[in-house]
């Protein structure tokens, strides 16, 4: 969403480092969410406000980090608070996470 916040954090567990991505982004509904990390493929909100096209490629993202042997998820409104709409469109705090294996 345009002039909010992005937090970024990290975790170190093991053998592995996490990446935490908290933002107020746009409403992904639950049933979409394995089917953005697929190629080509948008939500039902981008498609709706013509922004499909316009993202990171998550399907590009996801290829590049299990290249890595790493992980990708994604978690809707993470902190369960109310969606806020903005110019009509619904966005809510959403949190993609990566997992990367850390260097030997």
């Amino acid at each position: 969403m345009p002039h909010s916040e992005l937090n970024i954090w990290f975790q170190s567990s093991g053998d592995d480092v996490s990446i935490y991505f908290d933002m107020t982004s746009l409403k992904v509904e639950e049933n979409e969410i394995e089917q953005i990390f697929s190629e080509s493929n948008s939500g039902k909100w981008a498609i709706n406000a013509d922004l499909s096209g316009d993202g990171i490629g998550m399907f590009f993202i996801k290829k590049l980090i299990g290249l890595n042997f790493g992980e990708i998820s994604f978690i809707n409104n993470h902190d369960k608070k109310d969606t806020v709409n903005y110019n009509g469109l619904p966005y809510e705090n959403n949190r993609i996470i990566i997992k990367l294996k850390k260097s030997t």
